[in-house]
């Protein structure tokens, strides 16, 4: 019993154990993004200069399939985008390229934001920026909801 309880105790520190993964936004604009987590009660921002990225812990406070985010341009209204995350299918899409430490074995789904507003999955085997992207797979390219 006394195993169980240091085992839990322990996943809970490990931020592997708390969401599904993570998502490598690559910004491949001109300008500062700035890119919330809005799955949660206290949104989480990020601010991601014009071709840089920033990894975002895909959590949220409570369960769903659906992952929202909200991506605004030079202060701009924000555009929301919606994501199917399963844990299957972010296995799929997760990449070696964008691995944690030795730690965790979670690895990032590499995203790329275009100028045309739109998100696209990068692949598995790529590093961003790319100019051609892979066959999309089901869900991508992700455009902001109207």
């Amino acid at each position: 019993m006394i195993k169980v309880a240091i085992i839990t105790f322990l996943c809970l520190l490990l931020s592997s154990c708390s969401v599904i993964g993570t998502i490598e936004l690559f910004n491949n604009t001109d300008t500062i993004l700035e890119a919330c987590n809005i799955n949660k009660t206290s949104p989480t921002c990020y601010k991601i200069a014009a071709r840089a990225s920033v990894n975002i812990p895909l959590s949220q406070d409570s369960s769903s399939p659906i992952w929202q985010l909200s991506v605004s341009v030079n202060g701009a209204e924000p555009n929301i985008y919606s994501f199917s995350f399963t844990y299957e299918k972010y296995k799929v899409l997760a990449s070696h390229a964008y691995c944690g430490s030795f730690m965790s074995e979670a690895c990032s789904i590499p995203l790329q934001y275009e100028a045309s507003k739109l998100i696209y999955w990068v692949g598995r085997d790529e590093k961003m920026p790319i100019q051609h992207f892979p066959e999309q797979l089901e869900g991508f390219p992700v455009a902001p909801s109207t």
